[in-house]
């Protein structure tokens, strides 16, 4: 999908807000322009030519810059039950101006743009949003949309033998790290979020689903040093284990 990118001069900007019923979040990408490197100081990128194994767009999606500071922001959230318009759950408007806010993967490679003067805006969904960070990057965080994060868990040893199962990530289960407000409601009537979650529990999701990263790689995190986590919504928590 190829990105649709709007050039505004900084007037027009200034004069833009977010109105109602668009849940848009204008959302500045700093260090756009830099090429990514490792903590070691090696340049990360691809070749646009290959064709790789995973899948076309996978290794772009590997370099994406996944989060950036709020700069607009809508007053109040649409949510509607049955029109097909609506975003399918009604998620509590949580964050502010100046947040700083990781989004999905996908939408991180296809959203709109905005680009003024040399500052790059996406405009994103708040019901995409997964976690905020209040101010800073370093902030209180504040999971959205009814997203927990979650550490992650390693196999279970199939055997006292089995020296290979600890190295392999459990996708069925997770520790609690943060855990979020319930949505408010549901599109979908069987849909409803797990109440009673707390942080430090262990999280069983759902077996229809994959838990996704919030951070592909570890060359690429910014949320969490050194470790990736999972985001999870709470209606995809089956059960937990306190």
């Amino acid at each position: 999908m190829e990105i649709n990118r709007i050039s505004l001069s900084q007037k027009e900007f200034d004069r833009a807000q977010v109105v109602y019923p668009s849940n848009s979040v204008i959302v500045e990408i700093e260090g756009w322009k830099e090429e990514l490197k490792t903590k070691a100081g090696i340049t990360i990128g691809f070749n646009e030519d290959v064709l790789y194994a995973e899948g076309e767009g996978s290794h772009i999606a590997d370099v994406a810059r996944v989060y950036g500071r709020i700069a607009k922001q809508p007053s109040r959230i649409y949510f509607h039950p049955t029109q097909g318009d609506s975003p399918p759950w009604h998620p509590r408007l949580e964050t502010q101006v100046g947040d700083y806010v990781w989004f999905n993967t996908l939408l991180a490679t296809n959203c709109e743009e905005l680009l003024v003067g040399d500052r790059l805006y996406k405009v994103i969904p708040y019901q995409d949003l997964f976690v905020a960070r209040r101010g800073s990057k370093d902030g209180e965080i504040i999971p959205l949309n009814g997203f927990c994060i979650l550490q992650t868990m390693t196999l279970e040893p199939l055997s006292k033998f089995d020296v290979i199962s600890k190295l392999g990530v459990d996708k069925s289960k997770g520790r609690v790290l943060y855990v979020g407000q319930p949505n408010l409601a549901y599109q979908n009537k069987i849909n409803a979020d797990h109440e009673d979650v707390q942080e430090g529990d262990i999280a069983i999701f759902d077996s229809r689903i994959i838990p996704a990263y919030l951070e592909r790689n570890e060359f690429n995190m910014n949320f969490s040093e050194g470790e990736r986590v999972f985001v999870v919504q709470r209606h995809r928590i089956s059960l937990t284990l306190r």
